[in-house]
């Protein structure tokens, strides 16, 4: 239903219609009941009563249908690498102590969750069909809305800080292997290898981050970050989407002050499908416009949003007060309302083909 830019309610509310900047979905299951949560961020302005019949019409869509092979396929990969990657902890929603826990109390046996392991595998169509039609597409639901409140007040509540915090014992740190090279357009490349378990992660790190934007529009980096996924000369953003969620691939970006970076993590027998996506993305990113106008109205939208918190106020205010509104690393890297709306598809394009060389870059991968 979410996973990913082509899955059902992100593709209607956040790339089709835009009525959302974002939208999630999540179960959890208990031992006596448990909860199905859908959760949106509706833009200003859209109405929430359409996103809610969208919400409604998907669910309903699902128990009379169900999802295509190609849905089942694509969440059972996704699901299988949550699942491993969750074995690389001891404990913290899904590590080996939570398995084994799990499975001991529920069942009797510490060693279940390698059955449960199985039966999810074999999960049909007709079974995610059903089992929305009798658990999910049902009045038995509760709505809630959330309305952005129009005053603030300031917390009174005091600190106690009479009582310095003891300090914990030092934990040892052990440096891993790292294999290092430097190919010869100047990419350096650094290996560290675990096989523990049968994945892999990569990181492509760039000299090139918020403190080269242009001083009257800041937040280029950030939309570059934002957009860099949504189309190649090959693919498209939807293909792009559908193809690492085959994999059972998620991709991760982020802008800061002097370098960019973009990730993703792998199944070990998935990594060479995926690295050929990934270098795809980073090599020949097209940046359509119609993406960027997109994007950039979901970036005025979460600055909106972040001035009505709290922690990301200070995140934002900080750095002006400690070097300056106008040095570069006062300026907000996320930009603010006039500065984006001046950032246009010629200023990223520039952008990437100044930055973003192999001479000024590192590809960082561990896993197996």
């Amino acid at each position: 239903l979410w996973d990913g830019l082509s899955s059902r309610l992100k593709k209607s509310l956040v790339y089709d219609s835009q009525l959302c900047t974002d939208v999630m979905a999540f179960d959890m299951s208990m031992e006596i009941s448990g909860m199905f949560v859908v959760v949106a961020s509706v833009r200003p302005g859209a109405s929430v009563d359409k996103v809610e019949q969208d919400i409604t019409d998907q669910l309903a869509k699902l128990a009379t249908d169900g999802p295509t092979e190609e849905e089942l396929q694509r969440a059972l990969t996704a699901w299988e690498y949550k699942f491993v990657s969750g074995l690389e902890r001891i404990g913290g929603f899904g590590g080996k102590a939570d398995r084994l826990n799990e499975s001991n109390v529920f069942k009797g046996d510490p060693g279940y969750f390698q059955q449960e392991y199985d039966l999810f595998t074999q999960v049909s169509v007709d079974d995610i069909k059903d089992s929305t039609g009798q658990w999910i597409d049902t009045k038995n639901r509760l709505i809630t809305r959330f309305i952005p409140e129009q005053q603030y007040s300031t917390s009174t509540t005091g600190v106690d800080r009479t009582e310095k915090p003891a300090l914990g014992a030092d934990s040892p740190f052990r440096v891993p292997d790292v294999q290092t090279q430097t190919l010869d357009n100047g990419l350096e490349v650094y290996v560290v290898e675990r096989s523990e378990l049968p994945k892999v992660s990569a990181t492509l790190t760039v000299r090139a981050g918020g403190m080269y934007d242009p001083p009257d529009r800041t937040g280029a980096a950030h939309l570059m970050m934002m957009s860099i996924d949504k189309g190649t000369q090959t693919r498209s953003a939807i293909e792009i989407a559908d193809e690492l969620g085959d994999l059972g691939v998620g991709l991760q970006g982020m802008a800061y002050r002097e370098s960019s970076a973009i990730s993703f993590e792998s199944l070990a027998r998935n990594v060479d499908d995926a690295m050929d996506i990934f270098s795809d993305i980073v090599q020949n990113p097209l940046f359509p416009e119609d993406e960027i106008d997109r994007e950039v109205k979901r970036n005025i939208d979460m600055i909106a949003q972040r001035k009505a918190n709290p922690q990301s106020l200070t995140g934002r205010i900080g750095p002006m007060l400690t070097y300056g509104p106008d040095h570069v690393y006062g300026r907000p890297l996320h930009g603010d309302e006039a500065s984006v709306e001046q950032i246009t598809r010629l200023d990223i394009m520039q952008s990437h083909d100044l930055y973003w060389g192999p001479g000024q870059s590192a590809l960082i991968m561990t896993g197996h």
